[in-house]
């Protein structure tokens, strides 16, 4: 769980060590041709890390052509893996809901940017600047949407009334991996049905007939019931 060695005492050197022990709930789908093998691990720091693995079968397409010389200006959408086969360039967006009550259900989402601030001339030091975090509490679920990797922030969701014996508000902070979005653009079909896909995380208060980001039956979807449109609305109680 962590570890650390002490060296700055004289003549003195302390190692000392946490074992660590996660609980692991696996879930494998299988959806079409894929298999998602969905892991989520509970540790006893209280982190809950979730992972996906994919296996299965490609998805390919046949064509006429067995070598990447035959093609010619052709686009094929994909890669030649077999005599005749192409796996076809396709994107896969896994996502998760979590619904988090924090020591109750007044919960709030907050959003700490990590600012440069410039130091005073007035301040007798050689620094120049500094940084600090600036948090906000936001209020509509239009706010709440976040495309991670534009700016330095951290997105927290706390419980404004739980406090811990120092002040702070208990609450949760998501730890991201790298993350992407669609390719299309957002006039096109597919993407309207897809939209939840605009952005990698998105607000919103509970109801249980919002479950599901892509609207209840995502294949027959015209995109007019989808997460993209729930956020729409013009406040923010996750309560």
């Amino acid at each position: 769980m962590w570890r650390h060695t002490e060296a700055e005492i004289p003549n003195l050197e302390i190692t000392e060590v946490r074992p660590d022990v996660s609980l692991v709930a696996r879930i494998v789908t299988t959806v079409g041709n894929y298999d998602y093998i969905v892991d989520y691990e509970f540790k006893p720091s209280g982190s809950i890390k979730m992972g996906v693995g994919l296996t299965g079968v490609l998805e390919v397409k046949p064509v006429e052509y067995i070598h990447t010389s035959e093609i010619g200006e052709e686009d094929i959408h994909g890669t030649i893996v077999a005599d005749n086969t192409v796996g076809v360039n396709h994107d896969h967006f896994v996502t998760f809901r979590l619904d988090l009550d924090i020591d109750g259900t007044t919960n709030s989402f907050v959003r700490n940017e990590l600012v440069t601030t410039r130091t005073a001339k007035s301040v007798n030091t050689p620094r120049k600047s500094y940084w600090t975090t600036r948090p906000k509490t936001v209020k509509t679920e239009a706010e709440a949407r976040v495309k991670l990797g534009l700016k330095a922030e951290e997105l927290v969701v706390v419980n404004p009334n739980r406090k811990t014996k120092h002040g702070n508000e208990v609450g949760y902070r998501l730890l991201s991996g790298p993350a992407t979005g669609p390719l299309l653009p957002q006039d096109d079909f597919p993407q309207i049905r897809a939209a939840f896909t605009n952005y990698n995380v998105w607000i919103t208060p509970y109801n249980r007939s919002e479950v599901w980001a892509g609207g209840l039956y995502a294949d027959r979807s015209h995109g007019d019931d989808t997460l993209a449109v729930w956020s729409q609305r013009y406040y923010l109680d996750l309560y």
